[in-house]
């Protein structure tokens, strides 16, 4: 496949079409797709159209949350606008780390790994300093173990 070919067929399964419905567009076999997919002009092209995509919608998604937060304590919208309020605001408190919960959000395990995702390098920072090691224990004057399941 030439480079256009390959832009085209990276532009269209980017955009959520299935690789066999590009492949009867373009007029070739569904593995030549999948090998057209594999190169680095590929890649560097969908991964240019999900950084647009990215970068585009999250300013719209967190208005909408902040929204949504902001309208779960008000008393004057509706049980549904508060229920998504409500789960939103857990929602970004379990992604951030603030909530308790068994194992850190993927958000969380991804800073502390040091993979590719995008947030502000001084956020990441922060969580990699709060999270950087696992097994002291917290000081929590507040904290009482449960008797059921605590030794003795």
């Amino acid at each position: 496949m030439d480079l256009q070919k390959i832009a085209q067929a990276a532009k269209l399964v980017a955009q959520g079409h299935r690789q066999c419905k590009v492949a009867q567009q373009l007029g070739v076999h569904d593995s030549t797709i999948s090998r057209a997919l594999q190169t680095q002009t590929a890649k560097d092209i969908i991964d240019g159209i999900r950084d647009r995509i990215i970068t585009q919608t999250i300013p719209k998604a967190a208005d909408n949350i902040a929204y949504a937060i902001h309208a779960y304590q008000a008393e004057d919208t509706s049980a549904q606008v508060r229920e998504h309020g409500f789960k939103g605001s857990t929602a970004l408190l379990s992604a951030i780390g603030i909530l308790p919960s068994h194992t850190p959000s993927v958000l969380i395990q991804q800073v502390i790994q040091g993979d590719q995702i995008q947030i502000t390098p001084e956020l990441a920072q922060s969580i990699r300093d709060g999270w950087g090691d696992v097994d002291r224990p917290v000081d929590n004057p507040s904290y009482q173990p449960d008797p059921q399941t605590t030794d003795g």
